[in-house]
C-alpha cells in the first residue's frame, strides 16, 4: 500500500535504528508459522500519522480503507519476509498469501514502539536484538534523554529494546547498559571497532556461514582416478552448483552464493570484553581500543589489557594509601622512583581474591618509606648547611630579616643570659612559642656551656620534676610529656645506642586556662601518641676557629616538627638557650619570626 510508511526522521535520525533483516530470525519466523500457519503473526504494525488525526473518534473507515491516511510502519520485515517465503514454498496454502497490519491511533510514536515490541513476544515472533543492535539502540535513548545516567534512562533503554519485565532485570542489564554510556571520544571508537567486526575485519574474529545448505558438500564425493570418472564427477559439481543456486533463490533470496559458497558472516560479539572495560578514563582506554582498530589485537587481547589497567590502578591506589598521600599523582612527585609503570606492574601478580594487601607491594611501599626519609633528612642536612654559609649582618641587634630560598623571616640575636630576657629585650613582642633546650650545667653557678660530663639521670631525677613545677606556674592549660627517640647514635667509647631517648615538657597557656582545640592533643585518636621519632645529630657544626659550635646540637628535623606543628606562619617564636641556633634556621625555613637568646657568644 502506498500509505504505508516510515516515521519521518527526528534530528536526521529515525526515532529508532531500523534492524537489517536477518537470517536467523527469518527462519526462526518460518519455523513458527508452519507449526502455526493459521495464527496471528502479525507482521505489520502501522500507527496512523497524528497530524491527521490524533483520536479514534477523528477517524474515518472510509477513508482509511481506500488509503487516505498515512500510516506509520513499525517493524514487520522479518515477518513479511518469512511469510512470503513460505507462500512460494507453499503455493496451495492460503494463509501465507496474507498480510495483517494492526492500525493504531492517537499514540506516540514510542507509545507504538512499545505496543510493536509487546506483539512480537505475544506472537513469539521476537528475537533479541545482538550485543551491538543493543547498544545502538540504548545510545540513541541515552543521547535523546540528554546523557543522564539516571534510573528512568536505563529502564527506557530496556524498554526500547522490548526487553519484558525491564525493573526486575535493571541490575543484570546494568553492566551492559554501562558499554552504552561511554563518554563521546570513546563511544565513536566502539562504533569503528563494531562497525569492523560486522564486515568480519577484527583480529581474530570468527565468521559463521551466513545460512545453511541442506545439500551434501562437494568433499563428500568419492574420489576416482579414471578419465571418465573424474568428468562425471564434475558433471555432479556442476548438477549440486546449480542445486545449491535454486536452493539459496528460494530458501534465502538474499544470499549471493560466492563461487559456488555459502559467504560468512559474522557472530554474535561478545559483550564479556566490553564490560572489562567498566568506568575506565578515556586516557586509558583510548589507546587499547586504537589498537583494535589498527587490527594489532583481537578483543580477547584488549579484555586482558583492560584486566590489567585495572589491576595497576589497584596497585596504585594501594601504594599511594601506604605512603599516607591523597592520590597517586601525589605519590608520583613524591616517590618518582618508586611509581614507575614498569616497577608497579610487577605487583599486578601478587593480587588475590579476598587479601586485603599485597605482600611484595607492602615491602615496596616499606622501602619507598626509608628512601624518602632518607632524602628529607639529606635535605635537611644540606638546607642547614646552606643557611649556616649565608653571611649575617652582625650582631642582629635589631629585627633583620633572612632569607633563603623561598623562605623568610625576621629574627633577632640578644647575647646575655636568658634570666636576665625582661631587660635585655623591653619592646614587648607576642610570643607564639618558646623552645628552651636546657644546657646541662644550667643550674651551676658561673657555666655558659658544660665542659664536664653530667650524668643525664641528674637531669631526670632532678631537674625535671623542678621544670615541671615550673611550667605548672606558668602554663595553665597542662603540660605533656613528650619522649624523643633519637636512633642511630654513637656513644663516645661505649656501644651503638639504637633507642636513646630524652625527655621533652610542653606547657600549654590560654587566656581561659582551658585547654583550646588549636592546641596539640596527644589523645589516642593521634597515632603517633607522645613519641617522637628524630635522628640524633653525629655531625654537629664547627666553629670556624676549631672545636665543635655547640656541644649539645639538637636535629633540624625536631625544632622543625615543633615549629611547624605549634604555631601559625608569621608568628613570633622565642628561642632560649639557643646554642648552635637550630632552631632559628628552622623558624625562617618555616617563615616564622624568631627571638634569639644565648650567653655564649662563640655561639651566637
Amino acid at each position: 500500500m502506498k500509505c504505508l510508511k516510515r516515521p519521518p526522521l527526528v534530528n536526521g535520525k529515525r526515532p529508532m535504528k531500523v534492524r537489517e533483516p536477518d537470517e536467523d530470525h527469518v527462519t526462526s519466523i518460518m519455523d513458527s508459522m508452519l507449526k502455526q500457519p493459521t495464527g496471528d503473526h502479525l507482521p505489520f504494525v502501522g500507527l496512523v500519522d497524528p497530524a491527521q488525526a490524533g483520536r479514534k473518534e477523528d477517524m474515518s473507515l472510509t477513508k482509511l480503507r481506500v488509503g487516505d491516511y498515512d500510516i506509520f510502519v513499525l517493524g514487520g520485515g522479518h515477518s513479511r519476509e518469512a511469510r512470503e517465503l513460505l507462500a512460494r514454498m507453499n503455493p496451495d496454502n492460503e494463509e501465507y498469501q496474507y498480510n495483517v497490519c494492526y492500525v493504531y491511533v492517537g499514540l506516540t510514536i514510542d507509545e507504538a514502539r512499545q505496543v510493536t515490541h509487546k506483539h512480537n513476544l505475544g506472537a513469539g515472533y521476537h528475537r533479541d536484538l545482538s550485543f551491538i543492535e543493543k547498544l545502538w539502540c540504548w545510545r540513541q535513548v541515552f543521547e535523546s534523554r540528554g546523557c543522564v545516567k539516571s534510573q528512568e534512562v536505563k529502564l527506557a533503554c530496556l524498554k526500547e529494546a522490548g526487553i519484558p519485565n525491564a525493573a526486575k532485570k535493571l541490575n543484570a542489564q546494568d553492566p551492559l547498559l554501562q558499554c552504552a554510556f561511554k563518554p563521546q571520544e570513546i563511544w565513536e571508537l566502539m562504533c569503528k571497532i563494531m562497525s569492523m567486526w560486522q564486515k568480519g575485519e577484527v583480529k581474530g574474529q570468527k565468521l559463521k556461514l551466513v545460512a545453511r545448505s541442506f545439500l551434501k558438500a562437494d568433499l563428500d564425493l568419492e574420489p576416482s582416478e579414471s578419465e571418465g570418472a573424474k568428468k562425471n564427477q564434475r558433471g555432479k559439481r556442476l548438477d549440486r552448483a546449480a542445486a545449491k543456486e535454486q536452493e539459496m533463490a528460494l530458501l534465502y533470496p538474499r544470499v549471493q552464493l560466492q563461487g559456488n559458497k555459502v559467504p560468512m558472516v559474522a557472530e554474535d560479539m561478545p559483550a564479556q570484553h566490553w564490560i572489562a572495560m567498566g568506568s575506565m578514563a578515556p586516557e586509558n582506554a583510548v589507546p587499547i581500543l586504537l589498537e583494535v582498530i589498527a587490527k594489532q589485537i583481537s578483543l580477547k587481547e584488549m579484555d586482558k589489557k583492560f584486566q590489567l589497567v585495572k589491576q595497576i590502578a589497584y596497585v596504585c591506589k594501594a601504594f599511594a594509601v601506604g605512603v599516607g598521600v591523597a592520590d597517586f599523582k601525589d605519590a608520583e612527585k613524591k616517590y618518582p622512583l618508586h611509581t614507575k609503570k614498569e616497577i608497579l606492574e610487577k605487583f599486578v601478580g601478587g593480587i588475590r581474591g579476598g587479601q586485603t594487601s599485597i605482600p611484595a607491594l607492602d615491602g615496596h611501599i616499606k622501602r619507598a618509606i626509608e628512601w624518602k626519609n632518607k632524602e628529607r633528612r639529606l635535605q635537611a642536612k644540606n638546607a642547614i648547611h646552606a643557611f649556616r654559609t649565608k653571611p649575617l649582618v652582625e650582631p642582629f641587634v635589631e629585627w633583620t630579616e633572612v632569607t633563603h630560598d623561598n623562605d623568610s623571616a625576621e629574627v633577632k640575636i640578644i647575647d646575655g643570659d636568658m634570666r636576665s630576657l625582661s631587660k635585655l629585650q623591653t619592646e614587648k613582642v607576642s610570643i607564639s612559642l618558646t623552645i628552651f633546650d636546657f644546657p646541662y650545667g644550667f643550674a651551676h653557678e658561673g657555666h655558659a656551656s658544660n665542659n664536664e660530663p653530667f650524668p643525664e639521670l641528674d637531669v631526670v631525677e632532678d631537674m625535671l620534676p623542678s621544670i615541671r613545677s615550673a611550667f605548672q606556674e606558668v602554663c595553665n592549660a597542662g603540660q605533656e610529656l613528650l619522649t624523643w627517640c633519637k636512633p642511630n647514635v654513637t656513644n663516645p667509647g661505649g656501644p651503638r645506642l639504637v633507642s636513646a631517648t630524652e625527655l621533652c615538657v610542653l606547657g600549654y597557656y590560654s587566656e581561659s586556662g582551658q585547654r583550646e582545640m588549636a592546641h596539640y592533643n596527644f589523645d589516642p585518636t593521634d597515632m603517633r601518641h607522645n613519641f617522637q621519632l628524630f635522628n640524633a645529630v653525629t655531625q654537629k657544626y664547627q666553629h670556624p676557629g676549631g672545636g665543635v659550635l655547640c656541644p649539645y646540637q639538637k636535629p633540624y628535623t625536631l625544632y622543625s616538627w615543633l615549629v611547624n606543628k605549634f604555631f601559625p606562619a608569621g608568628a613570633y617564636i622565642l628561642d632560649g638557650f639557643s646554642g648552635s641556633s637550630t632552631g632559628a634556621i628552622a623558624c625562617v625555613k618555616a617563615n616564622r619570626n624568631c627571638l634569639v637568646v644565648e650567653i655564649n657568644t662563640k655561639c651566637a
